[in-house]
């Protein structure tokens, strides 16, 4: 069983109590209402499909990705698809409500039209990497995936910065910019791991990669690649790139049906010998921070092991105490325990700046641990999906025309078996009913099929989306993500606490 992870680098801090409406409002209306005075003018976030509000559906990427804009997507909170990857809302979309601010607009929706970013922008986009695109196309790892990795959403960002006024990102120019402004790293990194399963790439190579990234080419230049010291498999979109047809003639990879099974198995364990690496978006942060950022939250890794995914490749005697996978999990806690380790570091380079690690880990875990507390009762299986046994199957994803949605998204917690549903957020969601299941899948035991997608014409979404975790096999509702946002801002699974990073807001005006 994995062990409960307590950061030795966090510090206790005695701060005056702030208004609780910024830290424990549970209001679902849109942040567009009567609000209180705000703390922050504006949220400028960066990540992946886990952060991704609409960024992409508007660029040139993946096609194995655009089922997002495809019922049952958005049917929780929205009532249609909005391009996320979920039933409902995100973190991000919470955080927003909490802060009284609109939900930010995709960077790539609001190009040019200044007056639409006036509370701040979202440059996350699913699929993307910590590695610049142009190191997959060298070593012809050029399969159907996202070209954008996190140099490509800093880039859109400086292009915002000079849209704003401050060319240079000058202290001076872009003051305006900075000073009000909250900064909201989603995880990223982990997709570098997946699109390099399979190649020929040298474990040495890549780590040596890695070994200068961190060092000499941190404060040298923002050209940087991560650390992999091993090629593996940590979140799972790769799966959803599979589903596309013509995928299963471009690589000699996966021939069949027969050999794609064999290969997913080589992927599994490819995932289990990772031994430890560094944090790839440390890089990105340093240089938000040596722009002029000064309030940084940054999310680990959740609790990939309880992804129908996983769940779904690995050997049924590798489970820990919830019964998720133990050597999935274990390689999660590893990999933020040394990234709140690089934070440690960040915070002394950058005294003036609060830096908060936001566990996401613990968070996920405490909920799997007591379900019936938060609202949930299924854990595993996919809300919307198709297949066997987490209502997940990689080739009939949630939002393609044969798939639906579970009847109440809001019962579970995983929502296409990636994601999570918008309900996973909520700490006072309804009461769940399914425990282990996807909430759009199809299959047994979980609703969760690998070739049967939440999102195809077959998979249906649960009728309840808030009961369940799981929202297609890799995503999470909107009820676990409302529950964990609340963890993340009240302070239990932040470090420094979010209401210090408030109270040094507030205090430094």
């Amino acid at each position: 069983m994995v062990s409960h992870f307590t950061s030795h680098h966090s510090h206790q801090f005695i701060f005056i109590t702030l208004a609780t409406i910024f830290i424990l409002t549970s209001s679902s209306s849109a942040a567009t209402e009567t609000h209180p005075p705000r703390p922050f003018k504006k949220i400028y976030a960066f990540g992946d499909s886990f952060t991704d509000t609409g960024n992409t559906k508007s660029v040139t990427g993946p096609t194995g990705f655009g089922h997002v804009s495809n019922p049952p997507y958005g049917i929780t909170f929205f009532h249609h698809p909005t391009d996320r990857y979920s039933d409902g809302r995100l973190v991000i979309d919470f955080v927003a409500e909490t802060l009284s601010l609109p939900y930010l607009p995709p960077y790539r929706k609001i190009r040019g039209k200044v007056s639409s970013s006036t509370f701040g922008v979202n440059f996350a986009v699913a699929g993307a990497t910590a590695t610049n695109h142009a190191f997959f196309v060298k070593n012809n790892l050029t399969l159907d995936i996202t070209p954008e990795s996190i140099q490509t959403q800093l880039h859109w960002f400086n292009k915002y910065l000079e849209s704003q006024g401050c060319k240079n990102a000058s202290a001076s120019d872009c003051k305006e910019a900075f000073d009000d402004a909250l900064f909201w790293v989603g995880e990223i990194g982990v997709n570098d791991y997946a699109y390099a399963v399979g190649s020929s790439i040298p474990d040495d190579t890549i780590r040596k990669l890695g070994i200068a990234s961190f060092t000499g080419v941190l404060q040298a230049s923002i050209e940087w690649f991560p650390k992999l010291s091993k090629i593996i498999i940590s979140k799972v979109e790769i799966f959803f790139r599979l589903n596309e047809a013509n995928m299963l003639h471009r690589t000699a990879k996966v021939a069949s049906i027969k050999v794609f099974q064999t290969w997913k198995m080589a992927l599994l364990k490819a995932l289990l010998r990772q031994q430890d690496f560094e944090y790839v978006s440390c890089t990105s942060i340093f240089t938000l921070l040596e722009k002029g950022a000064k309030y940084v939250v940054v999310q680990g890794l959740p609790l990939s092991g309880c992804l129908p995914l996983a769940m779904s490749l690995a050997a049924e005697d590798d489970r820990d105490g919830i019964g998720c996978v133990k050597s999935v999990n274990n390689q999660s806690y590893i990999h933020n325990a040394v990234l709140q380790a690089k934070l440690q570091e960040l915070r002394k380079q950058f005294p003036n700046a609060v830096i908060t690690y936001a566990d996401y880990w613990n968070a996920y875990r405490t909920v799997m641990k007591s379900p019936s507390q938060y609202g949930f009762k299924e854990l595993y299986s996919c809300c919307c999906g198709k297949g066997e046994p987490y209502n997940f199957d990689v080739f009939t994803t949630c939002g393609m025309a044969n798939v639906s949605a579970c009847a109440n998204p809001s019962k579970y917690i995983n929502w296409d078996g990636v994601h999570l549903t918008e309900a996973m957020y909520k700490e006072n969601a309804t009461i769940v009913k399914e425990l282990y299941s996807c909430c759009c899948g199809k299959g047994e035991p979980y609703n969760f099929d690998v070739f049967t997608t939440c999102g195809m014409a077959n998979v249906s979404a649960c009728a309840n989306p808030s009961k369940y975790i799981n929202w297609d096999g890799v995503h999470l509702t909107e009820a676990m993500y409302k529950v964990v946002t609340k963890m993340f801002l009240n302070g239990t699974f932040s470090h420094p606490p979010f209401s210090y990073l408030l109270d040094r807001k507030i205090k430094q005006g």
